[in-house]
């Protein structure tokens, strides 16, 4: 039987952001406890959702402080499918000087090493589960040899990270990266696990050892995803063709920011459930546990 993996980076709290657009100084509380939210939200709808029998795997990406409280919650709350929790300094030395974002990022490519299946699906603790999901459904609804992805019209909503990456792939300046069309968006996206091996080993071969490519990963503006597309097409040349347009979100309906009538987005969802995930951010301080639960209408 054809087994995927799934990943899950988990921080048991975060930095709130504004609709504005700037940092929300509002504190934690314990409606914010990101643990908490993954096994009484998120983990109930994959739950209910995840065609478990085809999950080789579920890997957590946690810190050594968050581990022994996240543990207990595994046990208590996931059944019949295989879980490992991977520590973040296990794969990454705090030596580094990563922002928290940026650290994220690249652990959701160093996880490879882990990793014993062909494909693996990238989820943050703030998705939720729509829809029933198993391997079938990592692939294109109209062409069933595509894995999916969220595309972008173009670069312009990050361009830098665009440019940053271009020149750690040291993919030469002249290319035009700008023409770029329905380029790879957000997560949750499926990464090819033999792509990413031969990403970061082409990386490292480039900068002569980890240490340097670490030093430069630190001084560049670039994403997770936005490197592994430019390898995909400028390097492996013929890996965008392994994917189609065909998001496992509904990118207009996904709640990045706050939104008054949240709730009623949320419903819409869950009722047309037209893709298998959503993202409800949990770096929105109205977004708690007490009033999503409502929402949802989960107990």
């Amino acid at each position: 039987m054809l087994k995927y993996s799934i990943v899950i980076p988990i921080k048991r709290f975060t930095y709130f952001w504004s609709k504005e657009g700037h940092i929300d100084q509002r504190p934690n509380t314990h409606l914010h406890d990101n643990i908490i939210r993954f096994f009484e939200i998120s983990w109930k709808t994959h739950d209910k959702h995840f065609k478990k029998s085809d999950i080789d795997c579920i890997y957590f990406i946690i810190s050594s402080e968050d581990k022994p409280y996240f543990t207990q919650f595994v046990s208590k709350h996931i059944h019949n499918v295989r879980t490992k929790i991977i520590i973040e300094d296990h794969m990454l030395s705090p030596m580094y000087n990563f922002t928290s974002h940026r650290k994220q990022m690249l652990l959701k490519l160093l996880i490879w090493k882990y990793i014993k299946t062909e494909y693996y699906l990238i989820l943050d603790d703030d998705i939720i589960s729509l829809k029933p999901f198993g391997y079938n459904d990592l692939f294109s609804a109209t062409n069933n040899k595509k894995i999916r992805y969220a595309a972008e019209p173009s670069i312009e909503s990050q361009p830098h990270a665009w440019e940053g990456s271009r020149d750690l792939l040291k993919i030469k300046k002249r290319t035009n990266i700008y023409k770029l069309k329905n380029t790879i968006s957000i997560t949750p996206e499926i990464l090819i696990t033999s792509v990413v091996k031969d990403m970061m080993e082409y990386l490292e071969h480039e900068y002569g050892n980890v240490h340097v490519l670490y030093n430069e990963l630190v001084k560049l503006s670039w994403t997770e995803y936005v490197l592994y597309w430019l390898y995909l097409r400028y390097i492996d040349k013929k890996g965008v063709s392994y994917y189609e347009n065909d998001s496992l979100t509904s990118l207009d309906t996904n709640l990045t920011l706050y939104e008054d009538n949240y709730r009623d987005i949320i419903k819409k969802n869950i009722t047309e459930h037209i893709r298998p995930f959503m993202i409800i951010q949990s770096n929105v301080y109205e977004y708690n546990i007490k009033d999503l639960k409502n929402a949802l209408n989960l107990k």
